[in-house]
């Protein structure tokens, strides 16, 4: 891929397009390096982020649970 950037002043100057040809060698302008990199997630990282969830939702349902039962409680009143 070709980038070219030109300043005229003046378009009516312009008399033709740009053309491009080939390289009088086929030498690579830059050396290309490629890099691979393996992405490992330790085991301990994913139990550790499972156990939260896993209390995070147990909070939450014990929260509920609870809410319910006061609101079920609070509802139903003393029985005569």
């Amino acid at each position: 891929m070709t980038k070219i950037q030109v300043n005229i002043p003046t378009p009516s100057q312009i008399s033709s397009d740009f053309t491009f040809g080939n390289a009088p060698s086929d030498d690579a302008y830059r050396q290309v390096v490629y890099v691979d990199r393996n992405v490992a997630i330790p085991i301990e990282l994913i139990l550790f982020a499972a156990f939260v969830f896993a209390v995070i939702v147990a909070m939450v349902a014990i929260v509920a649970v609870r809410r319910q039962r006061r609101q079920h409680a609070a509802t139903s009143g003393p029985m005569r």
